[in-house]
Parts: structure tokens; C-alpha cells; sequence
């Protein structure tokens, strides 16, 4: 009888392990090349990808939050149509290289490669994701630039709240655009490597807002360890760029740029030869509110490095040793254009966790910026989320002393929108904003309701009404008003007219 009793002990526990080694095995999703479309789920995850798959033109793949992708090998994911990987901060969505304790050179993915032409307007959006052990060192050019994000003329990406991670390549160690338009915010980019130039970034003549984001110990060989930009007018706000590595402008290479740098704490990297901060060559790029400090070239301490024809402006920053002392290779042809109310004093740097090279109580840079920053569309909160402005004035670098964490970062200053936390949040988003009258309206409609965007002149007129259905759950909308500047509202109502949500448009010209 005891006999008995254990042989239907085993046999149960055998039909049990079974029974859960199926449900392991449904769980996941072999995926071989070939093209991929839809939507992909947490439930049926993780996605392992044995070979390079692709997003036609004109399909869309939505990634559910929680969902895990991992690739078996050297593939990479091509879109030409968009991808839509929407994570929560609860649930991030994860790509990965399926062996992470491989250790050789060649070891990785691919990366996501988007394509697209001057005639498509795709969209593409990364929220909540982690992005981690890329190896973009193939063969082919196309195949070395951008380990994790590689773009080509594509319309728009937006990349929020992501962490790039251990990715490396030729040149762009995460992420390389050109001829692309990038909204980058709240992200984390850290340990990414390139064996040229852009440690975590290369980005050339592409439309740039970059807001709120970590650049950290990340390293180029030749140029821009945190970041290189090239041939842009771009808008940076609020980012920490700290302990990289390059052998010039081991913080940030500014290369033909007129970007505008406003409040950004650029700190502790260091370069081999040049530009321990920052690199410009050809530049006349602005920076405001913005901490340059304990940046090394070789032994010795540079903030930045003045290649040919470069002419920085600088106004209301803290620089150490004072703007003068930078590098200049020619005085002919580079030099300081404006030294207007910077500092040279220690910033007092605390590194706890929730202020990463935040200030210290006491710091110089505390209610030391510009007074007017009406003109500058600074994000409403800092590199952590709270509150700009918290006393007499805006702080210099990118954190805010003494301020509240803003509950709802995701809100802009103009957003009403008051739903209780616990649900799905509509997000209405416009870009590029200011615009010069041509601009595309994104609705993102988690709940699927049938709803209505509005936009109304700043007389009130409602000059355009566009139904949103319950199935679009992303909704975009061109939008074109001519030789007409001014402020504009953008309004989303639900069914029975009651505004959800809003949000300003400034049309330039």
C-alpha cells in the first residue's frame, strides 16, 4: 500500500512539473526572421528573437508594458513603418541580448534601426524601457553606428523615462540619428561605448529637444564621450552630464552647432587630450544656468576647449577657473563672444541618490540664474522632477534646490488634467513646439474613449475640431495654420464636451 501511495505521489508530482513546464513553454514566443506587426504582451513574453526581424512601412508594433524581448544573437529589429514600445514605471519593457554573461567582443543585438524618407511622417515612441547590451560593430557602415537606436530620416522618436545601458558600437554607443526629429526626456544613459566618436549619443542635423536626462561614465574614443552633436540647432535643459571619458570634449563635442544649453551641470569627465567638459569647433552655441566644473583635459583642469571658429556665449553660469581659462587652439579665430554674470565658485555638489550632483545647502549656484527665464521654455521641473523655480530665483545646474517633486511629471504647465493617479493617463503631446505654424498633434488614448481635440486661437475661435475614435489609441494629427503667429490652444474633451486636457502652441510666424 505504502508501494502505491508513492507511485501516485510521483505520478502527481511528474503531471504537475508537466503541467508547469507547458505553461513555461506557451509563455514564451519564438520569433524567427521575418516581418513583425501588432501588438506584443507581457503574458506572452519574453519575445526571443533567433534571427533579424522588421517592421514594414505602413505597420505599427505596440509592445505592452512588462514585456521582455531578448535576442539570441547578432539580429537587429529594422522599422520602416513605427513602433510603439509603451512601458510604465511599474512595468518597463525590456530589450536584451538573451546571454548577457558572454563576454566577447562581438557578443550583442543589433539594435533597432528606424527608416524613413522626407515624405513619411512616422512616429515612433519608447516610454519606460530598458535598453541594454547592444553591439553595433558589424561590417557594413550602416551596421556600426547606433548600438541600441539607430534612425535615418525618420520623422519623430520619442524616448522617455529609458535606460540605455551597456551598449556599444562604432560610433553612437546607444543611440545614432541623423536627418531625424528626437524629443529625449527623463532617460539614463550609462556604461555605453563607442570606438569613435558619442559615447551615448552621436547625433548630426537632426531636430533635438533634450530635457531632464543622465549622462553618465559612458566613453568615446576620439570625440564627445558623453555626447557629440554635430551641425544642429538644438535645445538641452536640465541634463547631467558627468564622469564620461573621450579624447576630446569628454562631457559633450559641439561640432558646427547653435544649440542652446540651458541649465545643464556638466561635471567630472574627463578628456585625454582636450575639452574635459566640453568640445566646440565651429560653434556659437549658448549657454545659460549651466555648472562647468571639475572637468580635466590630461592633468590638468578645462572646462571646455575652443577649436576653429568658435564663439560661445555664456550667461548667469558657474565655470571653474572662469570662461577665459578655456582651451582655445586659435584666438584669431575662437574666443568667448559674451561673458555676461558668471561665477567661479565650488557648487558644493551632494551625490545622494535623489539629487545626483544636486546642490548642498549653501551652494553659489542656489537662486544665482538668469531673473527672466520667459524666454527660454524651460521644462517646469528639474533633472529630478521638482519644481522650477524654489526662490528669488532659478537655480545655475540642473537641479533645484529646496523644491517639491512634482507628483505628475508627466503634466506640463498648462495641463488641467485632474484623473486620479491609479488610472491610464491621456497624454497630449505637440511638437516641434514653437513651431513655425507646421506642427503634428499626438493624443495618446489609453482608455479608448471616444473623444474630441480642439484648437482654438487665442481669441477663443475654434478654428479645428477632430473626432478621436475609441479605437485609436494613439492618434496623430498634421496641423498647418500660416501667417499667423501667436499663442494657440490645443484642448481635448470627452463625449460630453468637458475639457480633459490641454495645452499651449506658439506659433512663430
Amino acid at each position: 500500500m505504502a508501494r502505491k501511495y508513492s507511485f501516485l505521489c510521483l505520478f502527481g508530482i511528474f503531471v504537475l512539473a508537466s503541467i508547469l513546464l507547458s505553461k513555461s513553454v506557451i509563455a514564451q514566443t519564438h520569433l524567427r526572421e521575418g516581418e513583425v506587426s501588432g501588438e506584443w504582451t507581457k503574458g506572452n513574453s519574453p519575445y526571443l528573437i533567433d534571427g533579424n526581424i522588421s517592421v514594414a512601412a505602413g505597420k505599427k508594433l505596440i509592445i505592452r508594458p512588462g514585456t521582455t524581448i531578448l535576442f539570441s544573437g547578432s539580429f537587429s529589429m529594422v522599422v520602416r513603418g513605427s513602433i510603439n514600445a509603451l512601458g510604465e514605471k511599474d512595468a518597463p519593457i525590456a530589450f536584451s541580448f538573451a546571454d548577457t554573461l558572454k563576454k566577447s567582443e562581438t557578443s550583442g543585438w543589433r539594435g533597432v534601426k528606424l527608416y524613413g524618407t522626407p515624405l513619411k511622417k512616422d512616429t515612433s515612441m519608447f516610454v519606460w524601457c530598458s535598453i541594454g547590451y547592444s553591439n553595433a560593430t558589424g561590417d557594413k557602415v550602416e551596421n556600426c553606428r547606433g548600438g541600441a537606436i539607430f534612425a535615418d530620416t525618420y520623422h519623430y522618436i520619442e524616448l522617455e523615462h529609458c535606460t540605455f545601458h551597456n551598449n556599444k558600437a562604432v560610433t553612437g554607443g546607444a543611440i545614432y540619428a541623423r536627418h531625424s526629429s528626437l524629443k529625449i526626456e527623463g532617460c539614463r544613459f550609462e556604461r555605453n561605448r563607442s570606438f569613435t566618436d558619442g559615447g551615448a549619443l552621436c547625433l548630426v542635423s537632426c531636430k533635438l529637444k533634450m530635457s531632464n536626462n543622465i549622462v553618465l561614465n559612458n566613453q568615446a574614443h576620439s570625440f564627445g564621450g558623453g555626447l557629440l552633436v554635430q551641425d544642429m540647432k538644438a535645445f538641452f535643459a536640465n541634463n547631467v552630464v558627468v564622469e564620461n571619458k573621450a579624447k576630446f570634449g569628454a562631457g559633450i563635442a559641439l561640432l558646427g552647432d547653435t544649440s542652446t544649453l540651458v541649465n545643464n551641470t556638466i561635471a567630472e569627465n574627463h578628456a585625454i587630450i582636450n575639452g574635459g567638459g566640453v568640445h566646440l569647433e565651429k560653434s556659437t552655441s549658448r549657454f545659460i544656468n549651466t555648472i562647468l566644473w571639475g572637468n580635466q583635459s590630461g592633468s590638468k583642469e578645462e572646462q571646455g576647449y575652443l577649436f576653429e571658429g568658435s564663439n560661445p556665449r555664456l550667461w548667469y553660469c558657474n565655470v571653474q577657473k572662469g570662461c577665459y581659462k578655456m582651451g582655445v587652439f586659435s584666438r584669431k579665430t575662437s574666443s568667448i563672444d559674451e561673458d555676461f554674470n558668471n561665477i567661479d565658485k565650488d557648487p558644493d555638489f551632494t551625490r545622494a541618490d535623489t539629487a545626483f550632483y544636486g546642490l548642498s545647502i549653501g551652494s553659489p549656484c542656489i537662486d544665482y540664474g538668469i531673473p527672466d527665464t520667459s524666454s527660454l521654455y524651460l521644462p517646469k521641473t528639474d533633472v529630478a522632477y521638482k519644481y522650477r523655480i524654489k526662490g528669488r530665483a532659478i537655480d545655475i545646474g540642473a537641479h533645484e534646490f529646496g523644491a517639491t517633486v512634482d507628483g505628475d511629471s508627466d503634466k506640463s504647465k498648462d495641463d488641467d488634467n485632474k484623473d486620479n493617479d491609479t488610472k491610464p493617463k491621456l497624454r497630449l503631446t505637440a511638437y516641434p513646439n514653437p513651431s513655425d505654424g507646421e506642427f503634428r498633434v499626438l493624443v495618446s488614448n489609453p482608455e479608448h474613449k471616444s473623444l474630441a481635440l480642439l484648437i482654438s486661437n487665442s481669441s477663443g475661435n475654434v478654428l479645428l475640431k477632430n473626432p478621436i475614435n475609441k479605437s485609436d489609441e494613439v492618434f496623430i494629427l498634421q496641423v498647418e495654420i500660416k501667417d499667423s503667429p501667436g499663442i494657440y490652444m490645443m484642448i481635448v474633451t470627452d463625449e460630453d464636451g468637458k475639457m480633459i486636457s490641454r495645452k499651449k502652441m506658439i506659433v512663430t510666424k
